[in-house]
C-alpha cells in the first residue's frame, strides 16, 4: 500500500504485476525503476533523484515530479492519467504508444519530449522550458505554451486539435504533413513557422509576432 523512499538509495525497484497505492520518493536515489504491467495509484518524486523510471504496459494515475530530478522517463503502452512537472528537471520523457490524459509542465525543465505514436490529451506548458517537443504520428488533443519557452516543436505527420501559443515563446515551430485544426497565436513570439503538406489550417495572428513564416 505505501512504499516511501525517504532518504535511502534503491539500485533496482521494478513493479512487474503488483499493485501498489503509494510510492514517494522523498530525497532518496533510485537508479531503476520500471513498472512492466503493475498499477501505481500515486507516485510522487518531491526532491529526489532517478535515473531511469519507464513505464512498459503498466497503469499509473498520478506522477507528480515536484523539485525532483529524472533522467529517462519513457512511457512505451503504459496509461498514465496525470502527470505534472512543477519544478522538476527531466531529460528525456517519450512517449511511444502509451496514453496520457494530462501531462503539464508548470515551471520545471523538460529537454526532450517526443511524442511517437502516443496520445496525449491534455499538453500545457505554462511557465516551464522544453527544448525540443516533436509529435510524429502522435495525438494531441490540446497543446497550450502560457509563458513557457519551447525551442523547437515540430509536428510531422501527427494530429493537434488544439495548440494555442498565449505569451510564450516558439524558437522553431514545422508542420509538415500533420494536420492543426486550431493555431491562435494571441501575444507570443513565433521566430520561425514552416508549413510543408498541411491541407486544412488555421493560423490566426492577433497580437503575436513571428519572424519567419514559409508555406511549401
Amino acid at each position: 500500500e505505501s512504499l516511501p523512499i525517504k532518504s535511502g538509495q534503491v539500485e533496482s525497484l521494478s513493479i512487474e504485476s503488483g499493485q501498489v497505492e503509494s510510492l514517494s520518493i522523498e530525497s532518496g536515489q533510485v537508479e531503476s525503476l520500471s513498472i512492466e504491467s503493475g498499477q501505481v495509484e500515486s507516485l510522487s518524486i518531491e526532491s529526489g533523484q532517478v535515473e531511469s523510471l519507464p513505464i512498459e504496459s503498466g497503469q499509473v494515475e498520478s506522477l507528480p515530479i515536484e523539485s525532483g530530478q529524472v533522467e529517462s522517463l519513457p512511457i512505451e503502452s503504459g496509461q498514465v492519467e496525470s502527470l505534472s512537472i512543477e519544478s522538476g528537471q527531466v531529460e528525456s520523457l517519450p512517449i511511444e504508444s502509451g496514453q496520457v490524459e494530462s501531462l503539464s509542465i508548470e515551471s520545471g525543465q523538460v529537454e526532450s519530449l517526443p511524442i511517437e505514436s502516443g496520445q496525449v490529451e491534455s499538453l500545457p506548458i505554462e511557465s516551464g522550458q522544453v527544448e525540443s517537443l516533436p509529435i510524429e504520428s502522435g495525438q494531441v488533443e490540446s497543446l497550450s505554451i502560457e509563458s513557457g519557452q519551447v525551442e523547437s516543436l515540430s509536428i510531422e505527420s501527427g494530429q493537434v486539435e488544439s495548440l494555442s501559443i498565449k505569451s510564450g515563446q516558439v524558437e522553431s515551430l514545422s508542420i509538415e504533413s500533420g494536420q492543426v485544426e486550431c493555431q491562435p497565436i494571441e501575444s507570443g513570439h513565433v521566430k520561425s513557422l514552416l508549413i510543408k503538406l498541411c491541407q486544412e489550417i488555421s493560423l490566426p495572428i492577433e497580437l503575436g509576432q513571428v519572424e519567419s513564416l514559409s508555406i511549401k
